[in-house]
């Protein structure tokens, strides 16, 4: 296969691929900065797309020259991928990771700089550490392996590390996770599982298809697979994580549009100098290549003008029968019809001229060279030599003289002037610095566009296209001359042996180059500058009316329901604001049945307060209040004047429960019902019917009620509720509720008087048992009273020391008589304050009112007295201890009674032992004197009559 036709179609996909990824890696960028794998990810792409051109240039090189910097590229690039594909992978899959461990962070940044200190130290100072470059004698052109220029002293140890360590170690944690790691999420999962397969693949690839496929063809796809699951991976992260974007939308947008459209116009403009610059390259080639056949031809043409002329001579009867004086005329002839030639001659086998052109005398050519090999029978001699008369370089041409036998009989030849051929070559010079030549067999310039070396029979032979053409080189040559001037040269060589070169500067070509790319440059900037301009203008017109949607819904959401947004087009951003104006009109409507709503229920909530409030109050009254009348008076009040009511009455049932009686009235219409005994029989009227059957009656119109009794006291009545008062599953009564406007009883107003009517019905139930329970009450403390203050005296009596006092650290009996401020606080049963407040006694009272005895404090300082927070400790430690000694008074009597009941349940035991009547009777006295303590006993049995 033709590497040629390979490399130049691989090094176009190699670019190709390099910038899709360079576009990817700028859009990956743009579309969210902020996120570290997106970098990562970004940077990735950046230097496979670095590889990727680095290859791309070396599948093209030709010359070693060439291939210098594109294998400094991969010298640094190569290695630090495979950190980066790590990093990235960890950053990717594992962000926690990277955020713990710093340290591995560090280590792997600063792996990446080993290959680029490595590279650049080798490069400028040649210490052939790491990277060696090409070597000359056996590169030959196109892409070669990394070993062919990493072959430093220490290349072997930083290969294995690079390229074979770190890319193992990117696949351990990816083995890791893909099967030990059971916390990963489904996606994530995924992830792994497709980077893991890219990078087996890439090992595969790398390991075991060299000998299959073309070793630049690897990297490349190597390349891609990387770069296509990378972006996947990245791509999936973004959609799954959704983090917030920052900037502007426009911005982002003209970001987003850039990274695709400015490598892209870059990348042509690139493509379309390169190949304005090759085609200038073709042209300048082709422009040579027809210069040097144009003179070729001319060249031959002049010579074989030249040769025809000496043939014609030599092929003439007077020629070959060595006719002096008939050659003369030939000879003289000759010279005068072909202008270029200005002298022609013959000579013998001798060399001894025979006739010349000039009429000069003879002359003995037998030492010249072109005379020695045509003497020899060479056809045509050529050669040049320096005239002697005109000092200007001359060609001879000879040719051997045959007689009728073919012998060489002698030689004749002719001088042309060279002058007319370097007219012709001027002819072909190429722009300034153009030059065109001739060379003789023997390297000597024959002619030249500059005179001087003509004259000077300048030897070529060491010039650098001289030197290649008599190596074989033929057609197009670059070189570099002796003064540092690169050339384009075209060589030919024409029949003779003689050479034919026209050649340039190249920095005249590659001026029009440089121009051609000036040009491009500006168009390039000017393109730019005006693609920017426009992008921003679109951006700016298309993404105006989502701004004007956006100011009109700040203003919308900040309260100014009245903004509209203008709808600017008929596209989606115009059904946009069309649907946002809708959504407004609908939330104004909306906003509007909200306020009437509110209003509404503001208004029910007031008057539900009220309805709070109101049964607040009465329930305050009910709990407070213990008079009935005084409670049903108030209860009636407030329930008219909280509820704006026209009257509120209240009836209660007789004890026959015949007639619900009016027990109080509102205003001067209740005064006067009061007066007269208003009452109603159970059953009739709206009362009366309400008290039957335990329900609430209401007439939203009093005039369409059946049952209503008309009051003549009440003539503005509209609207009436009657509601039972209901207690323990009785009806005590009932309440009348009356209003002058119509329909004012609403279920919310009723329940809500029912309910309080229920509470006042409870109360007047509870006033009663609590009339009930105070007469009750009051028997039981009588007759409680009495046993508690002889309980206290029984235990008095038996206590041997009634009282104690405490000095110092010593507690004793108390003795002696009570002080006056002791019997004070004793017999007032409150606290009493004495010595100017040094002393103070409480009385130790049980059950709230029996007073039990009392304690007294003094203190020793006679300037100290009694404080506030003192005296509540002590009322506070009396409290208590009237608790314990009531306490204890009980557990006494306690005591007392199961001892007592002990004693009588073993005197009954043992007297009931007994079957006979008189000493069952002496036992029982036995046995309750030796109890008792007793000094005499006798029982006596007294029989009356029957």
């Amino acid at each position: 296969m033709n590497w040629y036709f390979v490399a130049e179609p691989l090094q176009l996909v190699a670019w190709l691929i390099a910038l899709v990824e360079i576009i990817v890696a700028l859009y990956v960028l743009a579309l969210n900065v902020r996120q570290v794998a997106n970098r990562y990810v970004s940077a990735l792409l950046l230097l496979f797309a670095v590889e990727t051109l680095a290859v791309g240039q070396l599948i093209g090189a030709p010359t070693l020259t060439q291939a210098q910097a594109p294998t400094f590229v991969l010298a640094i690039v190569v290695p630090a991928l495979n950190v980066w594909l790590l990093l990235t992978t960890l950053w990717l899959l594992k962000p926690d990771w990277m955020r713990r461990w710093r340290a591995l962070r560090v280590l792997l940044h600063l792996l990446l700089l080993i290959p680029l200190a490595l590279t650049l130290v080798d490069s400028f100072y040649e210490t052939g550490i790491w990277y060696t470059g090409l070597a000359p004698a056996t590169y030959t052109g196109g892409y070669v392996q990394a070993g062919e220029y990493l072959r430093g002293a220490y290349a072997v140890p930083l290969r294995i590390l690079i390229l074979s360590v770190i890319p193992v170690a990117t696949i351990l944690p990816l083995v890791y996770l893909a099967f030990f790691d059971h916390t990963l999420e489904k996606l994530t999962r995924q992830l792994v599982w497709l980077l893991l397969t890219v990078q087996v693949l890439a090992a595969i690839l790398q390991m075991g298809m060299r000998g299959l496929l073309l070793p630049a063809v690897i990297p490349l796809i190597t390349s891609v697979l990387f770069a296509v699951a990378y972006i996947y991976a990245d791509f999936r992260e973004m959609i799954t994580t959704r983090q917030v974007q920052g900037g502007r939308l426009q911005t982002r947008l003209t970001l987003l549009t850039l990274s695709i459209v400015l490598p892209t116009l870059i990348a042509v403009s690139v493509f379309v100098s390169n190949q304005a610059s090759q085609l200038i390259r073709e042209f300048s080639i082709e422009q040579l290549s027809s210069a040097s056949q144009a003179l070729e031809t001319n060249v031959m043409i002049w010579l074989e003008y030249n040769v025809k002329a000496l043939e014609q001579f030599v092929n003439h009867p007077a020629t070959i029968e060595m006719d002096t004086a008939q050659q003369v005329v030939l000879l003289r002839t000759l010279v005068e019809t072909y202008p270029d030639v200005y002298f022609a001659s013959t000579s013998n086998v001798d060399g001894l001229n025979v006739a010349r052109s000039d009429g000069a005398p003879p002359v003995n050519f037998n030492n010249r060279t072109w005379f020695q090999f045509a003497r020899l029978g060479t056809p045509l001699v050529f050669e040049t030599d320096i005239d002697p008369v005109t000092g200007n370089l001359s060609l001879v041409i000879s040719k051997p003289i045959y007689n009728a036998d073919g012998e060489i009989v002698g030689v004749a030849m002719l001088m042309t002037d060279v002058t007319a051929l370097r007219e012709q070559l001027r002819l072909f010079e190429l722009g300034d610095t153009g030059l065109a030549y001739v060379i003789d067999k023997h390297d000597i310039v024959v002619a030249h566009s500059d005179p001087q070396l003509e004259i000077e029979r300048l030897d070529l032979s060491p010039y650098a296209p001289v030197s290649a053409m008599r190596r074989g080189a033929r057609g197009q040559f670059d070189f570099v001359d002796e003064d540092g001037v690169s050339w384009l040269a075209y060589v030919k060589v024409i029949d003779n042996n003689w050479g034919v070169m026209v050649q340039q500067q190249q920095t005249e070509w590659a001026q029009a180059q440089v121009q051609f790319q000036r040009g491009a440059l500006v168009v390039l900037g000017g393109g730019l500058a005006l693609l920017l301009t426009l992008i921003l203008l679109t951006l700016r017109q298309a993404l105006r009316p989502i701004a004007t949607l956006t100011e009109t819904a700040q203003a919308v959401a900040a309260g100014n329901l009245q903004r509209e947004a203008p709808i600017e087009s008929g596209d989606e951003l115009g059904v946009l604001a069309e649907t946002f104006n809708s959504m407004t009109a609908q939330l104004r409507e909306l906003i509007a049945g909200l306020e009437q709503n509110v209003e509404e229920r503001t208004r029910d909530l007031e008057r539900r307060t009220q309805y709070m409030i109101a049964s607040a109050e009465v329930a305050r009254a009910i709990s407070s209040i213990l008079d009935l009348q005084q409670l049903l008076s108030q209860v009636v009040e407030l329930i008219r004047e909280r509820f704006d009511l026209y009257y509120v009455g209240l009836f209660l049932v007789d004890e026959e429960r015949e007639w619900a009686v009016l027990r109080a009235g509102t205003g001067e219409a209740g005064v006067r019902m009061l007066a007269r005994g208003h009452r109603i029989r159970v059953g009739e009227g709206m009362i009366g019917w309400s008290v039957a059957n335990a329900q609430a009656r209401v007439a939203a119109e009093v005039r369409e009620d059946e049952v209503r009794q008309v009051t003549a006291e009440l003539p503005e009545t509209r609207a009436e509720a009657a509601l039972p008062l209901r207690s323990r599953g009785r009806v005590l009564g009932a309440l009348t509720v009356q209003s002058d406007q119509p329909g004012v009883f609403d279920t919310d107003t009723v329940t809500v008087l029912q309910t309080m009517a229920d509470q006042v019905a409870v109360a007047i139930d509870n006033a009663e048992l609590f009339l009930n329970s105070q007469r009750a009450l009051e028997t039981a403390q009588r007759a409680y009273g009495q046993f508690t203050r002889q309980s206290w005296l029984d235990l008095l009596r038996e206590q041997a020391i009634v009282g104690y006092r405490y000095l110092g650290r010593s507690l004793l009996p108390a003795e002696g008589d009570w002080r006056p401020e002791m019997l004070s606080a004793a017999r007032e049963g409150e606290l009493v304050v004495a010595d100017e407040g040094r002393t103070v006694v409480l009385p130790i009272k049980v059950r709230g009112e029996q007073v039990a005895g009392v304690l007294r404090f003094s203190k020793e300082d006679p300037e100290a007295v009694w404080t506030e927070a003192e005296l509540a400790l002590l009322n506070a430690l009396v409290a208590q201890l009237s608790v314990a000694m009531e306490s204890a008074q009980l557990f006494h009597q306690t005591q007392r009674r199961a001892v007592r009941e002990q004693v009588v349940g073993q005197i009954n035991a043992r007297v009931r032992a007994e079957v006979e009547v008189e000493a069952l009777l002496e036992r029982a006295l036995e046995e309750l004197g030796r109890v008792l303590d007793a000094r005499r006993a006798s029982v006596q049995l007294e029989v009356g009559e029957a």
